[in-house]
């Protein structure tokens, strides 16, 4: 049997307890009174973090820092929540947009973001998703170099005239006549009328190194993206008041 996190948000004035029983309940309704059905009636009553009410956001920050404190054999947490409403927004159509970044930019969800945003002039939390058109998106590297250093030790292949895989090392000939008299033993143990053959010669120094390595490193990305864009309607809310509470913990399962 195993386990996973979960969190139920309630806004409420009821106290946390009587919340928490009604959560339970409600589970249980739902999924059965099996000890393991996933839900928080699984969980072991209920700890209320003793810190000030906060918005939903830092909450579930908080949360995810202290849920790998607790296990699905102990009591759930709750955060108190403060009044709260969240903006509303409409959908304001989608455009495309080719723009170049850095790589760090690229890489950071909220960074490209908010490039998407500067970009068309819009604020970051009108850009509510986009994607990167594949075709029209390549990366520039930066490029180093190097000549590795000692002996070079050369060896010969017999491989198949449409292989497009290298041999393995082990495999080699030290020299070409004695890859030539391989190639005589293959076509003896073949069954078919014609067998094409060729002899490769792969080098590299003697301690198995390359004769020369690169490391290819991103720097920027041009791309283009297809942006879908929305419209605040309508502002958010942030009271002084407790309101709720965001409970979390692990559910065995």
């Amino acid at each position: 049997m195993g386990g996973h996190d979960f969190h139920e948000v309630v806004y409420t004035n009821s106290d946390v307890e009587a919340v928490y029983e009604d959560l339970c309940a409600e589970a249980v309704l739902e999924y059965g009174n099996n000890g393991y059905n996933g839900t928080i009636s699984t969980t072991r009553g209920v700890n209320p973090v003793r810190v000030p009410p906060m918005s939903l956001a830092a909450a579930f920050t908080l949360a995810s820092d202290r849920v790998d404190g607790l296990d699905k054999w102990s009591a759930c947490e709750a955060i108190p929540l403060l009044e709260e409403r969240q903006p509303v927004y409409e959908n304001d159509g989608r455009v495309t947009v080719s723009l170049q970044v850095p790589w760090s930019v690229y890489s950071d969800h909220d960074a490209l973001r908010s490039a998407l945003g500067k970009k068309l002039g819009r604020s970051e939390d009108e850009v509510a998703d986009w994607f990167l058109i594949a075709r029209e998106t390549n990366v520039t590297r930066r490029a180093k170099i190097t000549t590795t250093t000692g002996q070079r030790e050369t060896r010969h292949f017999v491989v198949s005239s449409n292989q497009n895989q290298l041999p393995a090392w082990a495999l080699g000939h030290r020299t070409q006549a004695a890859a030539r008299e391989a190639m005589k033993g293959i076509g003896a143990t073949s069954l078919a009328e014609t067998v094409d053959l060729d002899v490769i010669s792969i080098t590299r120094r003697v301690d198995g190194q390359p004769l020369v390595k690169a490391t290819l490193t991103a720097k920027d990305v041009n791309a283009k993206a297809s942006v879908s864009l929305q419209r605040k309607t309508c502002d958010g809310f942030l009271g002084t008041k407790q309101a709720g509470w965001l409970f979390y913990g692990w559910a065995a399962s």
